[in-house]
Formats: C-alpha cells, sequence, structure tokens
C-alpha cells in the first residue's frame, strides 16, 4: 500500500523548510571580505580565502594587490591559490607581473611552473618584461619566460626574434 499525503499538507512541509534552508545557507563572501581574509594571521582562514579569490577568476581583479602580497606567503598553499587567482584574473593582473617574474627564479619547480602560467594568462601587458627576463643570466627565468611567451601563442609574435636568439 502506497502512503497518500494530500497535496495541502506537502505544501505546508515545503514552506515550512524553505526558510529553514535559506539560514543553513551559508552567506557567500564579498571580495572585499575575502581581502581582509588574506591578510588574517590564521593560515587556514588565508588559504579559503585565496581558493575563493582563484574561483571568482576576473570578478576578483579588485584583489589583485592583496594577491600579490599572497606571493609573499609563508603559506605554499596560499601562495599556489593566489598565483592561479592572478593567472584566472588574466590581462587585469599586470601590476602582478614584476612579482611573477621573481618567481621564475624560484628553484621550486610548482612555483616556477605557476609563475609562468600566471604571466602567460595576463598576456600581452607582460612581454616587455619577460623579453628582459629572456637575457637573465638564470636558465630558469629564461625558461620560465619562454614558457609564459608560449602559452600566449600568436599574442606573443613580437617576441619570437628575442626567442630566436636563445637557440
Amino acid at each position: 500500500s502506497r502512503l497518500h499525503v494530500p497535496a495541502t499538507t506537502a505544501f505546508i512541509l515545503l514552506a515550512v523548510s524553505l526558510p529553514h534552508r535559506a539560514l543553513c545557507q551559508e552567506k557567500t563572501p564579498s571580495v572585499a571580505e575575502l581581502i581582509q581574509s588574506l591578510k588574517s594571521s590564521d593560515a587556514n582562514a588565508r588559504r579559503d580565502a585565496a581558493y575563493a579569490l582563484d574561483q571568482l577568476g576576473p570578478q576578483a581583479k579588485q584583489a589583485v594587490p592583496a594577491l600579490i602580497e599572497a606571493l609573499d606567503d609563508r603559506d605554499r598553499q596560499v601562495w599556489s591559490f593566489a598565483a592561479s587567482a592572478l593567472a584566472n584574473i588574466g590581462p587585469d593582473a599586470r601590476e602582478a607581473v614584476p612579482k611573477l617574474i621573481r618567481g621564475l627564479e624560484r628553484r621550486d619547480r610548482q612555483m616556477w611552473y605557476r609563475s609562468a602560467f600566471a604571466l602567460g594568462r595576463i598576456g600581452p601587458d607582460a612581454i616587455p618584461s619577460l623579453k628582459e627576463a629572456l637575457a637573465s643570466r638564470e636558465s630558469a627565468v629564461r625558461s620560465g619566460a619562454a614558457k609564459a611567451l608560449g602559452w600566449m601563442e600568436a599574442a606573443a609574435e613580437t617576441a619570437i626574434a628575442d626567442l630566436a636568439k636563445l637557440l
């Protein structure tokens, strides 16, 4: 035998549960709140904030200065999410180019890769700095700059002669 619930009872149960569901859902923090959390003394709060900003992509462009600061964070995950967030912001993260170029100097392969990737995603505004990096004495910096330019594809056309010199 099947249980039959009258439509009015089902409606009442649904109406009572909706406000409860709305109260249980967490409020999504604003970019300004995430920027504040990125400056927290709590590493977990900084990680969560950097991750949330990473997920926002170009909508997080207001956080670029704070994300640049986060590239100095001792917590590797905060650093990683900050670099990824800058990559996802793209051209609006052009202010981060100098700090990301310095990231190519790191001996840590993941940091090197993420720095190069973010520079590639920032795009043409990074090309002048990447051309300078191609002349670095450090092979990791030169290869990171070449990798970043490769991710730009046709947009990096102006750097072809500089790349050819390295051959």
